[in-house]
């Protein structure tokens, strides 16, 4: 430690003791701000100044380190939130494979399909196909007596 260090550790001892003499004699001096102005009192106005601006520096650092976190953390709760939709379109997209794959399993045990197309301008067409010969029913919805009309071929 330099000298002026020395002097000025010497120097902050007294007045610390100082404060705390007359704080234990009045209760009307605040203790929580006591260090600060004991060093204000030491060290003069300037070399405060300069604690205070390594003070702000400091807590300015931290705040940016803080919200560097802060923006990293949410980069990866994206990333995840991402990952998990893609997951979830894939189990859907495996499921509907799953479903049809058990639907066409049991239309080949039955023996029969059913295929159905919405043509514009066309009637609604079933056809089921078995191990008879071929049946086709066509629906028109036009009417009650017009609503199924079946052709063997």
């Amino acid at each position: 430690m330099t000298s002026e260090a020395g002097e000025i550790m010497e120097k902050l001892k007294e007045k610390n003791a100082e404060y705390e003499a007359i704080a234990s004699t009045d209760s009307s001096v605040n203790l929580k701000n006591i260090d600060n102005r004991i060093i204000t009192e030491v060290l003069g106005l300037e070399r405060y100044g300069w604690r205070l601006r390594d003070q702000i520096a400091q807590m300015q650092a931290s705040t940016v380190n803080q919200i560097t976190e802060v923006q990293r953390k949410c980069e990866e709760i994206q990333q995840q939130l991402r990952a998990d939709a893609v997951a979830r379109k894939a189990a859907v997209a495996a499921r509907k494979v799953e479903v049809a794959a058990m639907a066409a399993e049991q239309s080949r045990k039955k023996g029969w399909i059913l295929v159905k197309t919405h043509i514009a301008n066309l009637p609604k067409l079933a056809v089921f196909v078995t191990k008879a010969p071929l049946k086709v029913m066509a629906f028109s919805g036009a009417s009650p007596a017009n609503a199924a009309k079946s052709h063997d071929f």
